[in-house]
């Protein structure tokens, strides 16, 4: 009987370390905000009808991602009517520009974003979540 329990435990406690292994060693520190400047405005949120917001990059992320012309922006767990699109506008470099917008204003947004920027030509991506926040009108 014991025979038995082994034969069939052992095969899932040698899969336990490559799960481990395949878990990455380090996270990116999350991205600050930055304004029309390089200095950064926080690290807490971002603003709905803001086109002034820009994300500090880290540079592990740089270097992932490559060149930042190709990158493309996707979102999560934000309400439909709260829409980002990156800002082709120039800005400080190591930073991506965000326009942030809402298609109704009569419901106020307090929510955590998960925004992704990839880089369709490598494949690399870089995720991050920040606060988005919006009162109502």
């Amino acid at each position: 009987m014991n025979k038995l329990i082994l034969t069939a435990i052992l095969p899932f406690a040698a899969a336990l370390p490559l799960a481990s292994a395949a878990a990455p060693t380090s996270a990116f520190p999350p991205p600050a905000i930055v304004s029309g400047g390089s200095t950064p405005v926080g690290e807490h949120a971002l603003y709905t009808e803001s086109n002034w917001e820009r994300i500090s990059l880290p540079a592990e992320a740089l270097s992932k991602l490559g060149n930042l012309r190709a990158v493309r922006l996707t979102t999560q767990h934000l309400p439909s009517n709260v829409h980002v699109a990156l800002s082709l506008n120039s800005g400080p470099i190591n930073t991506i520009g965000l326009n942030i917008w809402r298609g109704t204003k009569t419901e106020g947004v307090y929510q955590n974003g998960l925004f992704t920027l990839t880089n369709p030509l490598t494949g690399a991506s870089y995720t991050f979540e920040k606060m988005v926040i919006g009162s109502a009108r």
